[in-house]
């Protein structure tokens, strides 16, 4: 929430650029969505004044909780 008082932009402004609903933004602030997708948060993190620091192994592959290797190359 801090993120976008700080914006320069509405929150339908930047609901309209990224292609979302005022309900749903107010979902993630209030973390009440669990599954938010990879592109949004890139979306998000472009459009406002934050840093979510988000990044995958270069490998593409991590191990999974069952020791298998999951791989992620597929990820957009």
């Amino acid at each position: 929430m801090a993120a976008r008082k700080a914006s320069n932009h509405s929150l339908l402004e930047i609901c309209r650029q990224l292609d979302i609903t005022p309900t749903y933004w107010y979902k993630l602030e209030k973390m009440e969505s669990s599954t938010i997708n990879y592109e949004l948060l890139k979306k998000i993190e472009a459009l406002l004044p934050l840093n979510l620091d988000i990044r995958f192994p270069e490998d593409l592959e991590i191990n999974n909780l069952n020791g298998k290797k999951m791989d992620l190359s597929q990820l957009k």
